[in-house]
């Protein structure tokens, strides 16, 4: 194999790797921002960036978000809808605004379960995805 030929077949595997690897991916990786609370970045259904989820320590199967807001250096910013499906089957809404893929400032969150059924509702601001202050919250249906 000549010189040029082991250039241009490295440079076609390196074309290939780095056309496969996503942004969202790339973002998934970032570490969380200072005072994040417990959760992970977890890539949009379409791609386009990342949003912060929080709990646990990473992506279950079967989980997803989408962003209908703007995207700012791989991750949702500004105000938009964040939809969160979660791997047991229940949802969650939020409605506000979002900093580096993170609640941040005032917004609104519903919970439903596997079932659908509205089962929390909570407003307020937040920073980094922290609670900040006093929320309004209203537990609508509480498992025993």
């Amino acid at each position: 194999m000549t010189r040029r030929t082991s250039v241009a077949a490295l440079s076609a595997f390196i074309f290939v790797a780095l056309a496969a690897v996503q942004p969202s991916a790339i973002a998934q990786q970032a570490p969380a921002p200072s005072g994040a609370g417990k959760g992970y970045a977890l890539p949009t259904k379409d791609g386009r960036c990342a949003m912060w989820v929080s709990g646990g320590s990473g992506p279950q199967p079967g989980e997803e978000t989408s962003w209908s807001g703007t995207c700012k250096d791989g991750f949702g910013h500004g105000f938009g809808v964040q939809e969160v499906r979660r791997a047991d089957g229940g949802r969650g809404r939020y409605v506000g605004q979002v900093r580096k893929g993170m609640w941040h400032g005032m917004g609104r969150e519903h919970t439903c379960d596997a079932g659908g059924r509205l089962i929390f509702v909570a407003e307020g601001v937040d920073d980094n995805g922290r609670e900040q202050g006093a929320f309004k919250e209203r537990v609508l249906d509480h498992p025993l």
